[in-house]
C-alpha cells in the first residue's frame, strides 16, 4: 500500500472516491437494523425504530456535505427538524 492510502473496514482507500470523482457502489450500501425502543408490543412495528449502519467513510462524507449545505441555505427560524442545537421545546415556543 502507497504512502496516505488508508483502507478502512470496507477495504476500500479513501483516494479512490477522490480520484475517479466517483463514490464507490459500496459507501452507499448499508444495513437497516430495527431496535426496539423497550415500551409497548414487541410484536407491533411502532415499538421499534430503525437505525442504517454505514461505512465510517460515507459518514464522513454526510458530514462534509451537510455542512457545505448549511452554508449555502437559508433555514427560517421556524425550522426545527433535523436541526442541531434546536430542540422540542424550542418549537413549542417559537
Amino acid at each position: 500500500m502507497k504512502n496516505r492510502e488508508a483502507i478502512g473496514s470496507d477495504q476500500i482507500p479513501v483516494e479512490k472516491g477522490f480520484g475517479t470523482e466517483k463514490m464507490p457502489d459500496e459507501w452507499r450500501s448499508g444495513i437497516c437494523i430495527l431496535i426496539y425502543k423497550g415500551m409497548g408490543d414487541v410484536q407491533d412495528c411502532e415499538s421499534y425504530r430503525g437505525i442504517r449502519l454505514i461505512s465510517h467513510t460515507m459518514k464522513t462524507w454526510k458530514r462534509i456535505i451537510e455542512g457545505r449545505l448549511r452554508l449555502e441555505m437559508e433555514i427560517c427560524d421556524e425550522q426545527f427538524g433535523f436541526m442541531q442545537g434546536r430542540g422540542t421545546t424550542d418549537a413549542i415556543f417559537a
